[in-house]
Parts: structure tokens; sequence; C-alpha cells
């Protein structure tokens, strides 16, 4: 029997485009999975977005970060591996997940992190395209995984025994970026593999603040 995935989208104050990402989600062939969004105190209407989608949504009543709110999701979540999905990213391949855990089959594999791409330069805005400058496209043209150093944390998938053991993200020392970074040296320390993979791929559509400098 397939091991059950738990897809964790952490969101706040994406209203417009969090639809897109759980419909990638819904679509895939991936029998064994479940959708969690964990919505962390958006000002917005995010919230009801995600309702009419009808998927499990987890409300923090306060902003508590990034890192502690998917651990939230995390421990809630009934599947033996992982994937934290961003707002802002989505699957057009319905065989993504697939994909994402078929590196998993060495043991020294702890994380999986998807290539991902950017649409188009002539159709970014200026916030766009500053983000794009300052962000290179994850691409592995290898035909095979290969070892990174660092997680992406925007379409990464985990061994949840794994995230236990290493006592989670340390989203209190990290309340504003950086908990990935820190999961990538707890990882490495600890005798891990980080790869990415030479097959799944994620569209990225901006958030709103990359979407304006002034947001």
């Amino acid at each position: 029997m397939k091991p059950t995935v738990s897809i964790i989208i952490p969101v706040r104050n994406e209203e417009k485009i969090i639809g897109k990402a759980i419909e990638s989600m819904k679509q895939q062939s991936y029998s064994r999975k479940e959708i969690i969004v964990m919505d962390n105190a958006s000002t917005d209407r995010t919230v009801e977005a995600v309702k009419r989608h009808k998927v499990k949504v987890i409300t923090n009543k306060k902003n508590i970060g990034i890192g502690n709110s998917v651990n939230r999701g995390v421990k809630a979540a009934k599947g033996e591996f992982i994937i934290i999905l961003h707002a802002d990213h989505y699957a057009k391949d319905s065989k993504w997940i697939d994909k994402m855990l078929l590196p998993f089959s060495e043991p020294q594999v702890a994380a999986v992190v998807s290539q991902r791409r950017n649409k188009k330069r002539s159709s970014m805005s200026i916030g766009e395209r500053l983000f794009d400058s300052l962000h290179i496209p994850s691409v592995n043209m290898a035909g095979k995984p290969t070892e990174i150093s660092i997680l992406r944390e925007k379409a990464d998938a985990y061994r949840k025994p794994t995230l236990q053991k290493l006592g989670y993200f340390d989203g209190d020392s990290y309340p504003h970026g950086g908990e990935d970074v820190d999961m990538s040296i707890k990882l490495r320390k600890a005798g891990y593999k980080i790869v990415l993979s030479d097959t799944a791929m994620v569209e990225h559509v901006f958030s709103s603040h990359q979407s304006s400098p002034l947001s």
C-alpha cells in the first residue's frame, strides 16, 4: 500500500492565488493524500477562499510566523511524508507527488526539493522582476536527483519521522524566515541528504508582496 502524503500549504493574505495551489494538489493522481491549509491569521478573505475548495484549514488566531505555523500543520498531519507547498506555487503535472517521492527510495534522503520556474520575464511586474533577479529558479538537468545543501522551502517533501526526530522547524529563533536554512543544517549534521528532483516541477506565480515592492 502506498504511504499517505500530507500536503501542507502555509498562507497569509493570499485570497487571490491560494485556489490555484489547492486545486493543483486536489488534481494529483496520487490517491493517498490529505491537504491541510495553514492560515496564519490572514486579514483578508483567504480563509473564505480556502473553504470554497473544501479542504481542511487550520487558522492561527495570531501571526505565529511561518515556521511555527508549518509545525502545527506537521503535527496535525496523518501522512508518513510531508509536502510543504507555498501558496504561490502550483503543479501542472498530475504526477508531481509521485515524482517527489521517487528519491526517497534511498534511505539517506530525508528531503526532496522540487524544481521550480517563474513565468516569462516579459510579463512580470517590477516587483516580480526584482524577486526573479534575486531568486534564481531551481533547475536540475542532470537526469537524476542531485544532492544540494540548502532547502528551498517552496515545494519540498520530507519524511515526517525525520522532522519529529530533529524537533521540527525552529520558528521561534527564525520567526521571519531562515527556518529552512536552519533545518538544512540540522539534516546534514544528522547525516541525511537533501536532493533536488530531476523530474518534479512547480510553477511560481508570485505572492502579493513579491508582485509589488511597496506591499
